[in-house]
């Protein structure tokens, strides 16, 4: 049987730690050379790091990473592509006001209550949260963000932790964000980035302003088509290798089929692509995909690309040349579906123009008389096959008479 408040705790597991700041030597000299007979400052003393003189820490713009990430991104890098791993913000966010000793964790609360340790009962009682020390400074509100670093070999999570409260809102509102607009957000491609912040305190009656730092996940450079085409995507399918994007793919049907080969013709193998590293920016996916759909869009509905417009569709590279892209043939695909769909509008057919019934077609004039029986009383019933006909007779009876 399963032990109760035990075996129902899960935890994800974890490849290391991302650091938001650095240790910079303080001219302070630290106590720890007291605690060895030569005087000397201790090599594992975590205050000198073996210097002895304590180092505080300082916080800088970009995310300090362990020397297994520096390859993958070099320098200082100011953002990182991340996914959720899970759809509870509980667990993959964990937010608790913490009490620290040395090294060791003395109280834990949710800002009502708290489990703090007793030193007169030997073990852990439950008291009121907030209490004095989190004025005394003794206590501070402590996250946990836990992700996936796709581009990254491993299955765990990676760690950073944070006290800003501008870090913790910003996180918690993206997270609901991204949810109410994809229905989830756990295994969508985002982005976590630094952004500077300025602050204002009031120290001692004085209000003092900063600037810090704090982490947000980026939701300004990425449409809400994008967001909703990746939640569309099932989170078990988020990782598959992405497509293969050579130039029959992007321009397709465009760029037509490719010709079939010549007998004869050396066949060259297939290429292995699958061991090339995925691309580091996860929205430069959904870009490719959005312009290739509008590109086969635009020539089913009648347009045509130059070859000139080919070769430059070849060369983008970067998020900003797919949004060019995209916003220029975006509008042209949208007139021509407009001008297809809207139904042809044929000229009206003019009204014959009315006549006068003359008969001819009964057979009867216009005084009712059948047409051959007047003709046969005048004699001219039609017009004759010789014109001249009638002139030749008259001439010939005149004759006679003379």
């Amino acid at each position: 049987m399963p032990i109760k408040d035990l075996s129902n705790i899960r935890r994800l597991p974890r490849l290391g730690k991302i650091q938001l700041g650095i240790k910079v030597k303080t001219d302070k000299p630290c106590q720890c050379k007291h605690d060895t007979a030569d005087k000397k400052p201790r090599p594992d003393c975590m205050l000198c790091k073996g210097t002895g003189f304590i180092h505080r820490p300082k916080e800088v713009d970009y995310f300090v990473l362990p020397k297994e990430l520096q390859e993958l991104y070099p320098g200082e890098p100011k953002e990182l592509p991340i996914m959720f791993p899970v759809e509870n913000a509980e667990v993959f966010f964990q937010q608790w006001y913490k009490c620290y000793g040395f090294h060791v964790l003395k109280c834990k609360g949710d800002g009502a209550n708290a489990m703090t340790w007793d030193e007169e009962k030997q073990g852990m009682v439950t008291i009121a949260c907030p209490c004095e020390k989190l004025a005394e400074k003794k206590c501070s509100r402590v996250a946990i963000l836990q992700f996936l670093l796709p581009d990254v070999a491993g299955a765990g999570v990676w760690q950073i932790s944070t006290t800003s409260r501008n870090s913790i809102i910003d996180i918690n509102s993206s997270v609901d964000y991204i949810r109410q607009l994809c229905g989830r957000v756990r295994m969508i491609p985002l982005v976590l980035k630094r952004e500077p912040l300025k602050t204002q305190r009031m120290e001692k009656g004085v209000a003092k302003s900063g600037l810090h730092y704090t982490l947000k996940i980026d939701v300004a450079n990425v449409s809400l088509r994008q967001l909703q085409a990746a939640g569309r995507v099932r989170p078990e399918e988020t990782m598959l290798p992405a497509p293969d994007e050579t130039r029959e793919d992007l321009l397709y049907p465009v760029a037509g089929f490719e010709p079939e080969a010549k007998e004869g013709a050396e066949e060259h193998e297939p290429v292995d692509d699958r061991t090339s590293p995925p691309p580091q920016d996860v929205m430069l996916d959904a870009l490719k995909i959005e312009l290739n759909l509008i590109i086969t869009q635009y020539h089913d509905f009648g347009g045509k690309l130059t070859k000139g417009e080919e070769d430059a569709l070849l060369t983008l590279e970067t998020q900003m040349d797919f949004k060019q892209a995209i916003q220029k043939y975006g509008p042209k695909r949208d007139a021509l579906q407009v001008a297809k769909e809207k139904p042809s509008e044929k000229p009206a057919k003019k009204p014959k123009e009315e006549r006068a019934d003359t008969g001819e077609e009964l057979g009867i004039d216009r005084e009712g008389k059948p047409i051959e029986e007047k003709a046969k009383k005048t004699g001219r019933g039609g017009p004759p096959d010789n014109l001249f006909e009638g002139q030749e007779e008259e001439k010939n009876e005149s004759k006679k008479t003379d």
